[in-house]
């Protein structure tokens, strides 16, 4: 960003330091169980697992930084605390980042809507208030349920009956992956078995755990989904007429379209939590809530991209926390996630296409209804017992792209890639799709500076005070997310890290070297001719990027010998020379220059033969900067802004602890709340839609990488209102990176602050 070794940098978007932790998954992965040998086969195999305990090697540890969302815990019920996780360091060599998990901020979910239904709601009333708008909302008021659904409840009304033996899904592992739900030729990784429903519900309560041997684990998982005979839909009031009879499920799509009513039961021996597969369904369904708690996480259609679709489900299996490096795009998904809590009477109304989570704590019992109607009628395949399969015209569709594809793979890789972009334009343009459905959006550029500056992203991820393994999975992440603005620097000691998310982003296909933007700088003590031709080569070299799009001066040399703010000194126009020389061999498309007052700015214009392309600066509602901003201008400079967040870590840095954080400005609140949105999301969208510069805020978190680039690339609402502005203007006005710490005092004489910064102020 914008100073030496401790350069001014960005805090995540709320200023909160994550939670240094870090998680590995080892889940057991069963076949399917056809016998009993294979059951004694699957416990020998759980057994040995449990025996060995394997532990985390040395060399699969990155030191790094999460968030750790806490596990469900439904209202009444306290969640047990749990010991932190230490992070081991290790000296041996940082593992690819494919090892790594990230968790996404709870604090960035919305919440779904609460709809109460009057008595006795027509459907025509349903599809006004709750169907037609296509979102999720939970309705109170809507099931009428004569008794209680406990266990006990639920046992002695099935007592001396005819309800069915049920088929029950048997796991280890917290999350259990249906069938219809795990990406193809993957395995099971729970057990079919049947029994009575009794029974299921009683291993489901964990209330008599002692009158059952454990199927495969001490902490095995239950799940019951009901099906008809031969896999046809479910009718509840035909295979469990003594529950269903006290039960009635409103008709909120007309009664002809209702395609079945399927029973779910749920629980863990032991009382620990299950989860479900995340996916969605092909038909409008209604998740009626019987007993217990339900903890839902729903992503709308629009994510389908970014969940690692497979089918009709995700393949990210903990959405909570994920391989950054197998989904960098999830972080996108990320910031549009719902999340709602279902009590017993309530329902979710959840319309068709909407990726959902399921996850319950102790017992749950409840009663899912799916309606035709959300495709045109005829549409839905023969044999689709569980709502989950795609419209027959989509499947038709697929196989003309397969079709398509297969046509295509013929001719030569560069005749491929343009033939098959114009195709997939072709299909964008006849639909009316969002070009970004297909790929990661854009990213906004601002006009070209002078020299080969070309346009610069308009938001960029910076990196200062990340640690090796930290800066590679936020750039990892980030260029998963769309960024293509990559600020690097040797004083941050991490571009060998950052060139290797880099590289692997090419490898992979994700990203392409002409779209990406990599900035580093010269550091302060390279200002001779050869050191910063050397310099310039290992950035190069740490970085795998080929040629830099910008090389910056990270500072000036300020040993002017008494020559003031408006003179150069002889190594900083030396270090320029050589600047200029690294533009004509190649290895760097533009230079300029970070930290400069507006009198040296205009001294090294007059002096340089190539133009300066790109000034990077301190900016922020609490250092507008407005003089060296107008200076580059007029010298045709792209400004960027380092610190658009006020970076509050580096006034601890600098020594100056007195300060409030830009964050914590009355006004900044002010703003915030005025324009109802976040405190960094004020603050960018002042520096990019008002002042009219490039950002480069770093973060660490998934979550805030995606919630700053929505309020740069995707907001839907750019310019803050008039109230907001004035509100912001009245932020006090002091610059945080001042360099003091950072210099000795000027062999002229005179202080470090005036000779940086002189009539700029600071």
């Amino acid at each position: 960003m914008s100073t030496c070794g401790e350069v001014n940098s960005e805090t995540s978007a709320d200023n909160k330091p994550d939670e240094a932790s870090l998680a590995m998954a080892f889940p057991l992965v069963t076949p399917e169980l056809e016998n009993e040998a294979s059951l004694a086969s699957i416990k020998r195999t759980l057994s040995q697992s449990s025996s060995s305990s394997p532990t985390l090697d040395s060399s699969m540890v990155l030191d790094i930084k999460i968030i750790r969302l806490q596990p469900f815990s439904p209202p009444g019920r306290q969640q047990k605390k749990e010991k932190k996780p230490t992070t081991q360091k290790s000296n041996s060599a940082m593992p690819p980042s494919s090892h790594v998990s990230r968790a996404v901020d709870s604090s960035s979910f919305d919440v779904i809507p609460r709809i109460p239904c009057p008595h006795n709601p027509s459907s025509e009333w349903f599809y006004e208030n709750v169907v037609s708008h296509r979102k999720p909302v939970i309705l109170t008021n809507a099931v009428q349920m004569k008794e209680d659904f406990q266990p006990a409840a639920i046992l002695q009304k099935i007592n001396n009956t005819q309800d069915s033996v049920v088929r029950v899904h048997v796991c280890p592992n917290r999350v259990v992956d249906l069938a219809g739900h795990r990406a193809p030729n993957t395995k099971r990784n729970f057990a079919f078995v049947d029994m009575p429903l009794a029974e299921a519900i009683e291993r489901c309560a964990a209330t008599n755990d002692e009158a059952y041997e454990p199927i495969l684990d001490e902490k095995e998982r239950y799940y019951v989904r009901s099906v008809g005979k031969g896999k046809t839909p479910s009718d509840v009031y035909a295979l469990f007429p003594s529950l269903a009879a006290d039960i009635t499920i409103p008709d909120v799509r007309p009664r002809e379209q209702l395609h079945s009513t399927v029973l779910r039961l749920s629980g863990a021996r032991g009382g620990g939590e299950a989860r479900l597969w995340a996916h969605f369904d092909t038909m409008d369904n209604l998740l009626v809530q019987l007993a217990g708690q339900k903890c839902v996480a729903l992503w709308p259609p629009e994510c389908d991209e970014d969940m690692s679709p497979e089918g009709t489900s995700s393949r990210i299996e903990e959405p909570d926390e994920w391989n950054v490096s197998e989904h960098p795009r999830y972080a996108m998904a990320a910031a549009e996630r719902l999340d709602c809590n279902l009590s017993p009477g309530e329902a979710l109304w959840l319309p068709a296409l909407w990726y959902h989570r399921v996850a319950a704590r102790g017992f749950s019992a409840a009663i899912n209804a799916f309606w035709h109607g959300a495709v045109p009628e005829g549409e839905h395949p023969a044999g689709d017992a569980y709502g989950n399969k795609p419209p027959l015209a989509a499947s038709r569709a697929a196989t003309r792209a397969r079709a398509a594809a297969s046509d295509l793979a013929v001719l030569p890789s560069s005749f491929r890639v343009l033939y098959g972009r114009r195709a997939a334009a072709e299909l964008v343009a006849a639909l009316g799709i969002p070009s970004q459905v297909l790929r990661a959006p854009a990213a906004s550029r601002l006009p070209a500076g002078r020299g080969s500056i070309g346009c610069v992203p308009t938001l960029g991820v910076g990196t200062w005070k990340l640690s090796g393994a930290a800066a590679r999975v936020a750039v990892t992440t980030a260029l998963g997310i769309g960024y293509r603005h990559v600020d690097c620097a040797p004083a941050y000691r991490n571009e060998a890290a950052v060139g290797e998310a880099i590289a692997s982003a090419i490898a992979a296909g994700s990203v392409v070297r002409h779209d990406l933007f990599v900035t580093s700088k010269l550091p302060n003590a390279c200002h001779a001719f050869d050191d910063v031709l050397a310099s310039a080569e290992r950035s190069l070299s740490d970085l795998r990027c080929g040629y830099l799009d910008l090389y910056l001066m990270h500072w000036p040399d300020i040993d002017d010998g008494g020559g003031g703010v408006d003179a150069l000194s002889p190594k900083t126009l030396e270090a320029w020379r050589a600047m200029e020389r690294l533009v004509l061999t190649g290895r760097v498309r533009a230079i300029g220059v970070a930290n400069f007052s507006s009198g040296r700015l205009r001294a090294l214009a007059s002096a340089a033969t190539a133009p300066i392309s790109a000034v990077q600066m301190e900016i922020h509602p609490g250092w507008r900067n407005e003089r060296a901003i107008a200076t580059a201008r007029d010298l045709g400079a792209v400004v960027i802004a380092s610190m658009p967040l006020g970076s509050p870590d580096s006034a601890r840095m600098l020594g100056r602890r007195d300060e409030t954080p830009l964050m914590s400005s009355e006004f900044v609140v002010e703003a915030s709340n005025i324009s109802k949105c976040g405190l960094a999301e004020v603050c960018l969208r002042w520096s990019v839609f008002h002042i009219g510069v490039a950002v480069i805020p770093k973060a660490t978190s998934a979550s805030h990488l995606a919630s700053n680039w929505r309020a740069v690339e995707a907001s839907k609402v750019r310019e803050l209102c008039d109230e907001s502005l004035q509100a912001l203007a009245h932020v006090p006005q002091r610059r945080l990176g001042t360099g003091e710490a950072l210099f000795a005092a000027p062999s002229g004489g005179g202080s470090v602050l005036n000779s940086l910064w002189g009539d700029d102020g600071w």
